[in-house]
This record gives structure tokens, sequence and C-alpha cells, in this order.
């Protein structure tokens, strides 16, 4: 015996629909991680750039502070002071002659 009842089914999606939908959503997916990627490349690059940094005053202090016989904070010190001046007065130098 039948009994009618008012629940409802709802159809089911062709099988393109529903494959149509997947594509959509993996390219959206995909797009969205490329998004992501592209944003978080640019971090991992300045992470990268302030280790060798760190790496690079590092190591040039250490050699002042074998070198000189100064406290490592006065090494470390000298060395960010010093190699921007260094460079200031290359460029000051060199400009010049460079220009003509």
């Amino acid at each position: 015996m039948l009994v009618s009842s008012n629940v409802y089914f709802p159809q089911q999606r062709s099988l393109v629909a529903r494959r149509l939908y997947q594509t959509i959503a993996l390219a959206a997916a995909f797009f969205l991680i490329e998004y992501v990627e592209t944003q978080l490349i640019e971090i991992l690059f300045i992470i990268f750039a302030g280790i060798l940094l760190a790496m690079f005053l590092a190591g040039v202090s250490q050699e002042l502070n074998e070198d000189v016989y100064v406290s490592r904070p006065l090494a470390l010190l000298l060395t960010i002071v010093g190699l921007p001046g260094l460079l200031i007065g290359l460029w000051k130098l060199a400009g010049p002659d460079i220009s003509e």
C-alpha cells in the first residue's frame, strides 16, 4: 500500500552539471591557491633577504671583533654604520667620474 506524503525529493542534477560545478570549483581553488602563493612568495623573499643580511653583518662584525679586539655589540655597530658610510663615500668619489 502506497501512502502519499508531502515530502519533497529534489531532482538529482545530471552528470554533466555536476562535472561542470566540480570543474568550476577546482579552477576557483587553483586560482585562490595561486593568489595566496604569490602573496606568500614576497614574504618569503623578504625573510630570505633578512637572513642573508644578518649573516653578512654577523660575518663582518666577527672579523672586526677578532682583528681589532672590540666587543661584539660595538663591532656590530661599527659594521652597521661603516658599510653604508663606505658605500656613500664610494658613490661620492666615483659618481662624478661615471656621469662624465
